[in-house]
């Protein structure tokens, strides 16, 4: 079934101007892991001089109706950054914009932090953006504690989003960005631990032919396994330098070095944390997958909010999974034999209403990898999927 849905344009109050779902031809929108609700567009079939007016910031707000209540829930919300007015045999009015992340850079830190929690110096930004632009922020309930403490950070005149960006990657494996609600979030990735394959993931069925598709690739050529990070310039005016480097992974796959400069780190304790995560990263192969989801026959939000367990709710995503219930040595016209034996970390999601239907492409990295458990992992997985369809 095609479920209904709604677009609506409301202005920088808030205040609803108007509702296009009935002149939409078709609608797109993206949800990065981070950095949350991403860019959109919208095309539509209002006339070149439609009396329909949209302007700068204008507040776009995206509801698909939820078979089980009937409700229009809210999947998306953004703001307009460009508009486009076509002439022709079939005029168009086209809307173009971002999630309320696309905010964040408006405003510039100039500050510096000593021996500071990163989740504290995180809230403090986000004290400064909230106050500047529409994004929300609930102080302690939207950022994690990271257990990372910078020694000595500086920024000068830094977009906030870059700042933030920074210390996401001095702390790693961090979720973070601007939700549907447009509010803010900081919080710890899923890293495929048994306690959140218990309590947080969240299966796409293939039994119904709900995935018209699952594409997987390992990239080799992205491995890092040395990092060194330059720092900024010391009190003794000595430029800081440090090495972190993965044995293990080197063992696999050769030595394969980056550099990285990042002049606010002026403590050899924050380069090396810097260094360590990077390594930790990227010190095993990117391995993708892509699903191509069919949403008439399975409506999932697929960056649905998980339950940290202590009752209060987070915007980490939940892991994913495709299973089937064809294994081999079995038939079944119209599906796929793929049993579903990993569990992987959202990159984005790419939505898509329109006359063909309504579908969304994940694009998802594998969770709780090792560099040391990859080869037998890769050697042995072919064959355990086989065993069981014995």
């Amino acid at each position: 079934m095609t479920h209904e849905y709604r677009v609506e344009l409301r202005d920088i109050s808030g205040a609803l101007k108007n509702r296009i779902e009935h002149e939409s031809t078709q609608i797109s929108w993206r949800y990065d892991r981070i950095g949350g609700c991403g860019p959109f567009q919208i095309q539509t079939s209002l006339a070149f001089d439609s009396s329909i007016q949209v302007t700068a910031d204008w507040d776009v707000r995206i509801y698909i109706q939820n078979p089980e209540t009937s409700d229009f829930d809210l999947w998306y919300r953004g703001f307009v950054e460009d508009v486009e007015r076509k002439l022709a045999a079939k005029e168009q009015l086209n809307i173009r914009g971002t999630g309320y992340v696309g905010q964040i850079d408006r405003v510039l830190i100039t500050q510096t932090f000593s021996v500071t929690e990163v989740a504290s110096i995180v809230a403090d930004v986000m004290v400064a953006v909230a106050s500047k632009t529409s994004i929300t922020f609930d102080g302690p309930n939207d950022v994690t504690v990271t257990g990372v403490t910078a020694q000595t950070i500086e920024f000068k005149a830094t977009p906030a989003g870059q700042a933030i960006n920074q210390l996401a990657e001095l702390t790693g494996t961090r979720e973070w960005g601007i939700d549907r609600t447009s509010a803010f979030f900081f919080h710890t990735r899923r890293d495929g631990s048994a306690t959140d394959l218990t309590s947080a993931d969240k299966l796409i069925y293939s039994q119904q032919q709900a995935i018209d598709s699952i594409t997987t690739r390992d990239r080799f050529r992205e491995v890092i396994n040395a990092v060194t990070v330059e720092g900024g310039k010391n009190s003794s005016d000595v430029t800081i330098v440090t090495e972190s480097v993965n044995s293990g992974s080197q063992i696999v796959f050769g030595r394969r070095e980056k550099r990285v400069g990042d002049s606010a780190l002026v403590n050899s304790a924050d380069t090396t944390a810097l260094g360590d995560a990077i390594v930790a990263e990227l010190n095993i192969p990117r391995q993708e997958t892509t699903f191509r989801v069919n949403m008439d026959r399975n409506l999932t939000l697929v960056e649905s909010e998980a339950n940290a367990g202590s009752g209060e709710v987070t915007r980490v995503i939940g892991l994913l999974k495709a299973t089937s219930a064809v294994l081999y040595g079995q038939k079944v016209y119209g599906s796929f034999k793929y049993n579903g034996l990993r569990f992987f970390n959202l990159v984005k999601a790419d939505y898509v209403i329109g006359r063909q239907g309504q579908f969304v492409t994940v694009n998802a990295g594998e969770a709780g990898q090792t560099a040391e458990g990859f080869a037998a992992k890769v050697a042995g997985e072919i064959n355990a999927v086989r065993q069981r369809g014995l």
